[in-house]
């Protein structure tokens, strides 16, 4: 206590100050993210076929949307097949029909190369996934 109250006393009471360059550093790669998954599902009907996400205020994750269910055989998929790996939104959710085809996405820790590089290999997998679940 001694420790935290001597670092906010040197703050001036205040955590954002402090904060600034990783609240910055968030939202730059929460915006990579976006303009990623954006630039990759651009196409015609991408959006019409389930791929949906929602740019986040503000946290370290976002939540993808797909057009198909998100099985535990396909996150091993992804992993092994495509180096990406994601949380299925099923997860965090008591009924576990809620959630089956969304992927939560983390951004804070991953570096702005990795991301773009990442969601490049994660839009393959989801563009051959959805195609062999129709």
């Amino acid at each position: 206590q001694g420790m935290v109250g001597s670092y906010l006393r040197e703050q001036n009471y205040s955590l954002k100050e402090s904060n600034l360059k990783k609240i910055a550093a968030c939202k730059t790669k929460r915006d990579v993210m976006v303009d990623e998954l954006a630039r990759r599902f651009s196409s015609p009907g991408d959006k019409e076929k389930g791929i949906k996400w929602i740019k986040p205020a503000g946290g370290f994750f976002m939540s993808l949307e797909v057009p198909f269910e998100i099985t535990d055989k396909l996150l091993k998929e992804c992993v092994e097949e495509y180096g990406v790996i994601f949380c299925p939104m099923s997860y965090f959710y008591l009924d576990e029909k809620l959630g089956t085809r969304q992927m939560r996405l983390a951004f804070s820790q991953i570096s702005v190369e990795k991301i773009i590089d990442g969601v490049g290999r994660l839009s393959e997998f989801i563009k051959r996934s959805a195609t062999a679940a129709y």
